[in-house]
């Protein structure tokens, strides 16, 4: 299969912005996503988080059990 010009751009694109040594969004977890688990998650429930980048997100969530 061949790639598309756009695809190679976009890989490229995606490669350097997650390659720097410092986080793109931090390592707080996003705000909006800690206020509706906190408010409406029950302990010990599963969620699913798609596209988290680096995985901030991901990794509060774990820590909530």
């Amino acid at each position: 299969m061949k790639k598309t010009h756009f695809a190679d751009d976009a890989a490229q694109f995606w490669d350097k912005r997650f390659s720097r040594d410092e986080y793109v969004f931090g390592k707080d977890p996003n705000a909006y996503l800690k206020d509706q688990v906190t408010s409406r998650m029950k302990p010990g429930g599963s969620a699913l988080c798609i596209a988290d980048g680096e995985g901030r997100n991901s990794v509060w969530l774990a820590q909530q059990g």
